[in-house]
């Protein structure tokens, strides 16, 4: 199946080799490789119930390209629900520009040069990581 179009909230399902997890598509950064943020669920028991897997929270997230993932057959789209509204927010990240060293923080649509040196509070923004579906 060939996502026709992304959808804010919607749950898929990830098979690799003999665990299950699922995860739910936020939303797409054109300022970090185009990539798709997404939200892994606790959840690592088999079930297409959807309200059984967001009921068992978030672990972690990071940046993926869903498409890319369900066409290689790696995610199954399960449906969409509602991202709790504590979820919401769009998170901060930061990210190092290789070339010029200079640090950056990520936030949806903004992009902030941070400097060279991070400062305490700069240094607990989390790092922003992209992994492709494999």
């Amino acid at each position: 199946m060939v996502l026709k179009r992304m959808t804010i909230g919607n749950i898929f399902k990830i098979n690799i080799e003999k665990e299950v997890r699922y995860f739910q598509y936020f939303y797409s950064d054109s300022n970090y490789l185009g990539g798709d943020l997404i939200w892994i669920f606790n959840l690592n028991e088999d079930t297409e119930n959807l309200n059984e897997i967001l009921n068992s929270g978030y672990s972690f997230y990071f940046y993926t390209t869903v498409e890319t993932g369900v066409k290689l057959k790696k995610w199954k789209l399960l449906g969409n629900l509602e991202i709790p509204e504590e979820m919401k927010s769009h998170l901060p990240f930061r990210w190092r520009d290789i070339e010029t060293g200079i640090w950056y923080k990520l936030q949806y649509d903004k992009k902030t040069p941070l400097g060279t040196t991070l400062t305490n509070e700069q240094l607990k923004i989390p790092i922003v990581s992209f992994q492709f579906p494999v």
